[in-house]
């Protein structure tokens, strides 16, 4: 009789068991390392992107591009500054105290609520300027402790901190050395990292790491500012550079002459020289005589006087009220659009031995304006199509043409940019500059007295007569100018001429 034999099935010996259970522990250890690492490198890198975001939020965006030009964006482009804190980016009026949300509460609880100039035009020069956020997206409340935190969650230790958790400092002193003193300029923003205090090596370290000390030696105390003055500030020491099309002005009628001296009388300066079947000269003044700046001087010697030089009767003939063009043009603007000069009755005292009008006195008339003697001020002498001289005459000698042809005008520039204290729009003017109005174009370097940095933005330019100062009052120049014009300032870049 055969015997089966059973089949006998063998499993895991207890050493077996015990060398698997090992590997799966390492294997496990070392996976939630590995997470762990990952995890800190997701924080980390979240730090570094919101830090970019508070960057943007205050300087706006140097990527965003509109019609081929970099845009004008954030809080300082806006309110002229930098935020004193993180929650001014979130929220325009709020309380120092957290806990509370309505102005009403805040006061009654004995804070202080803040408010920012709210968004509105500015009326002189058409810039806008105030609070127009938020410039920071959140998902929850700005009253929140964690309303906008870095990576690792770290959370301000009061209500009325105002900053969610990051390090938030101005003025610093850096250091002593150039380009690093005490500034109110620039701006810290830092994360304190994994362990949420200052120090530590690793995820535990700050975030910008520490670069300077007072005295310049370790350990380091700060970062490298997030926001230095050239990032959001522009130096206009150098000054302002400005492409002018000047109006074309009438000659001044410098003392009657011929432009060949030994001719002292308008018909012998043009009589032709058969020599040269030219002209002997071309005469300038409105007098026929040489010697000559008004008319009244000239009429009194019993001399011509001719108010446009094309003219062919002297202005006390006795056809003069009748004449007509060609042959007589009696207003500024005909005599120039037939290629005349208008001289119309001259400039200074009827005296020529008087200088000014301070000395222009008893039976003389000073003129400061080539109308009849009665209009005293420029505006209405210009309104009047007249050539204004002012109260002083000018040189008279024969070798003075040259550079006296055309009026010379004093003119200035206006910017307007925002004040850091208020936000509010205000001016700068420049120092006075003189041009010759021959209709041509000019590029002018505008300087200015010791000019405060200029915040980056939209900002605003305007050229105005000069009469001793540039108030807002004055004529903007030339006269169809209606308004300012509106120039982008951006960091670290050297303004372009500005086509006015």
């Amino acid at each position: 009789m055969n015997t089966s034999s059973l089949t006998q099935t063998r499993g895991f010996t207890l050493l077996e068991m015990t060398v698997v259970l090992l590997l799966m522990t390492l294997l496990a250890s070392v996976a939630i390392r590995e997470t762990n690492g990952l995890s800190f490198q997701v924080r980390y890198e979240q730090t570094r992107e919101r830090l970019e975001r508070i960057r943007e939020a205050i300087l706006g965006n140097p990527r965003q591009i509109i019609n081929g030009q970099q845009a004008v964006s954030g809080f300082v482009a806006d309110m002229g500054r930098l935020p004193d804190n993180l929650h001014e980016l979130l929220e325009q009026n709020f309380c120092s105290d957290r806990t509370y949300s309505t102005q009403a509460t805040c006061e009654a609880a004995g804070k202080t609520w803040n408010v920012q100039t709210d968004w509105q035009p500015h009326s002189t020069s058409g810039l806008w300027y105030g609070w127009r956020g938020p410039y920071l997206n959140i998902s929850g409340s700005a009253l929140d402790d964690d309303a906008f935190t870095d990576g690792w969650g770290r959370l301000d230790s009061d209500k009325t901190d105002q900053n969610y958790g990051w390090r938030v400092e101005d003025g610093l002193e850096l250091n002593t050395l150039s380009p690093h003193p005490t500034n109110d300029k620039r701006m810290v923003i830092q994360s304190y990292g994994k362990n949420h205090e200052a120090g530590g090596a690793d995820y535990d370290a700050d975030y910008p790491s520490n670069r300077y000390s007072i005295d310049d030696t370790t350990p380091y105390t700060h970062p490298a500012p997030l926001i230095d003055q050239e990032d959001w500030l522009v130096d206009i020491s150098g000054g302002i550079e400005v492409s002018l099309l000047k109006p074309n002005s009438a000659a001044i009628p410098i003392i009657s002459f011929c432009t060949d001296p030994s001719k002292t009388t308008k018909a012998a300066c043009e009589t032709e020289n058969l020599d040269t079947s030219l002209p002997y000269g071309s005469w300038i003044g409105g007098c026929n005589e040489s010697g000559f700046i008004n008319k009244d001087s000239c009429t009194s010697s019993s001399k011509k006087w001719f108010s446009c030089n094309i003219n062919t009767l002297d202005d006390s003939d006795a056809g003069f009220a009748a004449c007509s063009p060609p042959n007589c043009y009696k207003t500024k603007s005909t005599c120039e659009q037939a290629n005349g000069v208008w001289f119309g009755q001259g400039y200074g005292c009827s005296d020529q031995a008087k200088s000014s009008k301070l000395n222009c006195t008893g039976i003389n008339v000073w003129r400061s304006c080539s109308d009849n003697g009665t209009i005293t001020t420029q505006s209405a002498c210009d309104a009047a199509n007249e050539n204004w001289y002012g109260d002083n005459i000018v040189l008279n000698d024969i070798n003075s043409v040259g550079i006296r042809r055309f009026r010379k005008r004093d003119i200035c520039l206006n910017l307007f940019y925002r004040k850091s204290d208020t936000s509010e729009v205000t001016f700068i003017p420049s120092k006075e500059f003189q041009i010759d109005e021959n209709g041509a174009y000019q590029t002018i370097r505008f300087n200015f007295t010791n000019p405060p940095p200029i915040p980056i933005g939209k900002n605003a330019i305007g050229i105005y007569e000069y009469d001793g100062d540039c108030d807002l009052d004055n004529p903007l120049y030339p006269a169809d100018r209606q308004n300012p014009i509106q120039v982008d300032f951006h960091p670290r870049t050297g303004l372009p001429v500005i086509n006015w």
